[in-house]
């Protein structure tokens, strides 16, 4: 219930969706208890629509979480992320994102993935719609501000 309340009054919330499982594991995971934020957001992650720029966001954000909670990737995310990165270039290249919101979960999932590369690429593109702005964390605006990740 905290979690929605939060949710509901914060100004990057305004005017969009998210499930219940989502908007909890979003709260937990602001509140840096990531353990409790992967095991929410991967419910999020399967009620939402396959390929779903709302799947993209929840993936980033679990992927993220188990990574920080565990110090790692383990085989399986890496399988996860790899599908997600997939599902999300065909979102584009058959789909559309005027907002910007697809390149930008594909730029944090490029991120975790290790490709800086990729990564700045699809931020840039989120940027120049405007939604990088509104909703990036500060670790994937400035992606040097973090240690890259390993698996374990």
């Amino acid at each position: 219930a905290h979690a929605i309340e939060h949710a509901t009054s914060n100004r990057l919330y305004q005017g969009r969706t998210f499930s219940a499982s989502g908007l909890a594991g979003a709260y937990w995971y602001a509140q840096k208890h990531f353990e409790e934020a992967a095991q929410l957001l991967s419910v999020a992650r399967e009620s939402a629509p396959p390929f779903g720029s709302e799947r993209r966001e929840a993936a980033y954000y679990m992927l993220d979480a188990r990574a920080r909670a565990s110090g790692g990737l383990s085989r399986e995310d890496r399988l996860i992320l790899q599908d997600e990165i997939e599902r999300g270039l065909v979102l584009l290249r058959y789909g559309a994102s005027p907002s910007g919101k697809t390149q930008r979960f594909l730029g944090g999932l490029f991120q975790l993935s290790g490709d800086s590369l990729r990564s700045t690429e699809y931020h840039r593109q989120a940027d120049e719609k405007g939604f990088a702005k509104l909703v990036t964390p500060r670790h994937v605006l400035n992606p040097d501000s973090i240690e890259p990740l390993h698996d374990r």
